[in-house]
């Protein structure tokens, strides 16, 4: 049975990510987004409790998202590539409004 208060929403979308505190940003593929979490695939192990900047781009024409997130999980689906669970722990309430009345169908 789902325990999750919001539906998350299949949806692939390119987004960027970079650790706290590092230089070099990832290029990953988002799995699912809803206004708690992520989940995406990355080419980089990312320890459970990693603290990452996320920006992902919704729409061609608009600015991306940003906020910081935190691994909750992480799971190995080959060599050098990982799916990771994060939840979103800071975002701007305009992103928080973005996101909870996004309709995914458009994107």
């Amino acid at each position: 049975m789902e325990r999750r208060r919001f539906l998350r929403i299949s949806v692939s979308l390119p987004l960027k990510f970079k650790k706290i505190r590092y230089v070099t940003k990832e290029g990953s593929i988002s799995k699912d987004l809803n206004i708690q979490g992520i989940r995406f695939l990355s080419q980089e192990f990312l320890p459970v409790s990693t603290n990452i900047k996320v920006e992902i781009k919704l729409h061609k024409d608009k600015e991306p998202l940003r906020f910081i997130a935190k691994t909750l999980w992480i799971k190995s689906r080959s060599e050098n590539l990982y799916e990771v669970g994060a939840k979103i722990i800071e975002i701007s309430k305009e992103d928080v409004k973005i996101l909870s009345e996004l309709n995914f169908k458009d994107i």
